[in-house]
């Protein structure tokens, strides 16, 4: 992975050196934003408490899922080397994010290298998300318990088989994850809510953060047909989704311009606030049958149907 996006920033075309470029104010707004919307969070909780309106511990859970997945983004791109030009700021904001979210950043840039590389085989760490969708009812309700209720999050915590969160221990993960916790934990204690990092932080990253995160892996990859690698030969399954149209691309766990993962994928050394400026076409590095561009709604229903469909 890391070859390839040493090859996009010594690519001579320039529109590709141009986008490669690391805007750190763009990293430091996107920080702000986060800071911004925690606050919000911590806002709604205490005035939900004291004027016992519930309905804002809801919002404040999505708004604080929101944020977990937008971290999650920044922690993509400090994977590639995105986040600052500088190597050692980007070792450390990404090693913060990782930990705010319980992820292992050695070990998630290990398995996302993996999954960029061997993308669509079986070495691939994330092909079991998207090498099928569930098919009929029964299925859809076992894969969103699974993967919404906290079972599936904390059962691979226990078995340490998370493609998130295990790994070899180092300084950040777990020592660092575990200041962090705690730090999340004084926040609510200091705003009166010593419950806050359980129902507001831990809850949304065990149930809805971590379902849409699988969720989302399994929207962008998942392909009803298998297809060859032109190169080995090999049977490969998945295909890469770029999603358009308006807040859908936002909604979803793409806050930050991930919505162009097909894109992504082949243009790795561009950071996610530039990937909806790539304009040419002839960069792809996979075959063109397999990038697609659609909406998240209209995949969504695809999904559906050909799991109704196949069911029938």
């Amino acid at each position: 992975m890391m070859e390839r996006e040493l090859d996009g920033l010594r690519d001579n075309r320039l529109e590709i050196r141009q986008l490669s470029a690391i805007n750190s104010l763009r990293t430091l707004r996107k920080l702000v934003l986060m800071m911004t919307a925690i606050g919000l969070a911590c806002a709604l909780v205490r005035w939900g408490a004291d004027n016992q309106l519930f309905g804002l511990f809801v919002l404040a859970f999505l708004i604080v899922s929101w944020v977990q997945h937008a971290i999650g983004e920044e922690l993509h791109d400090g994977a590639h080397y995105r986040l600052a030009s500088s190597r050692k700021v980007n070792e450390y904001l990404s090693g913060v994010y990782g930990s705010s979210i319980g992820i292992s950043l050695l070990n998630y840039r290990e398995r996302h290298k993996l999954h960029h590389r061997y993308f669509g085989t079986a070495l691939d760490p994330d092909l079991s998300q998207y090498q099928t969708c569930p098919i009929g009812l029964k299925a859809w309700v076992r894969y969103l318990f699974v993967n919404f209720s906290g079972y599936g999050a904390i059962t691979s915590l226990v078995t340490r088989q998370s493609t998130l969160s295990t790994g070899k221990p180092s300084i950040q993960h777990p020592w660092f994850t575990m200041v962090m916790q705690v730090i999340i934990l004084i926040i609510g204690i200091l705003i009166g809510l010593p419950l806050f990092y359980f129902f507001f932080w831990l809850a949304p990253l065990l149930t809805l953060t971590y379902g849409i995160s699988h969720f989302r892996t399994m929207l962008e990859h998942w392909n009803a047909e298998s297809w060859q690698d032109p190169t080995t030969g090999e049977i490969c399954y998945g295909a890469f989704y770029d999603f358009t149209s308006g807040i859908q691309q936002h909604i979803f766990g793409a806050q930050f311009g991930y919505n162009k993962h097909g894109t992504h994928h082949n243009m790795p050394s561009i950071p996610n606030y530039n990937l909806d400026k790539l304009t040419s076409e002839d960069y792809r590095a996979v075959p063109e049958m397999l990038i697609r561009t659609t909406t998240y709604f209209t995949r969504m229903g695809e999904m559906l149907a050909f799991s109704l469909k196949a069911k029938g």
